[in-house]
């Protein structure tokens, strides 16, 4: 008892000093982790921004630069934002080197903002939830302004020298960890 009685204020205090500190969110981590887009060496990202129409609703990657490391020009056709683990498929060099095709050309050490070309120029492109299925609609993913979201990005670029017009596409993927905003 004589224990309590000798250090229990200082245990009291101890006690009031960390709930204070918890209810200021000293201890949310979730507050400290930095927005970040990784992809392939080749290929570097900025931090990517990620919007929602009124707080609430479908995600939309607004914002996304690219930055091309190969020693070669390449031809990107198509990004994609989703949660899932599989991308896109289907599309051959053919269909990027023909007129019309709608590529953005990135020379080497060249920056490019990708997203107001494959998207809308107030919206951008729809990010959607889970894996990409040819059988099953695309379902839209929603967060609300603040939340903390990781998506996979997906990039369909081909080569200045890739040929063969029957040849896959090359398919970057990469990680964008960014905050939710909300816009009006």
């Amino acid at each position: 008892m004589e224990f309590l009685t000798t250090y229990g204020w200082a245990i009291l205090i101890i006690v009031i000093v960390l709930a204070a500190l918890a209810w200021l969110g000293v201890f949310n981590v979730t507050n400290k982790v930095s927005e970040s887009c990784s992809i392939q060496p080749e290929l570097r990202c900025d931090p990517v921004r990620v919007v929602v129409s009124d707080n609430y609703g479908p995600v939309r990657l607004q914002t996304l630069r690219i930055t091309n490391y190969f020693p070669e020009r390449i031809l990107v056709g198509g990004i994609m934002c989703r949660t899932g683990a599989k991308g896109p498929v289907g599309s051959t060099v053919g269909d990027y080197k023909a007129p019309g095709a709608g590529v953005i050309s990135i020379g080497p050490g060249s920056t490019a903002e990708l997203v107001t070309t494959f998207g809308t120029v107030d919206w951008g492109v729809s990010c959607y939830s889970g894996d990409q299925d040819p059988a099953v609609p695309d379902v839209a993913l929603e967060a609300s302004a603040g939340d903390l979201l990781t998506t996979k990005i997906y990039i369909g670029y081909i080569k200045e020298s890739d040929s063969n017009p029957d040849m896959q596409v090359r398919l970057a993927s990469g990680i964008a960890v960014s905050r939710v905003e909300g816009v009006s």
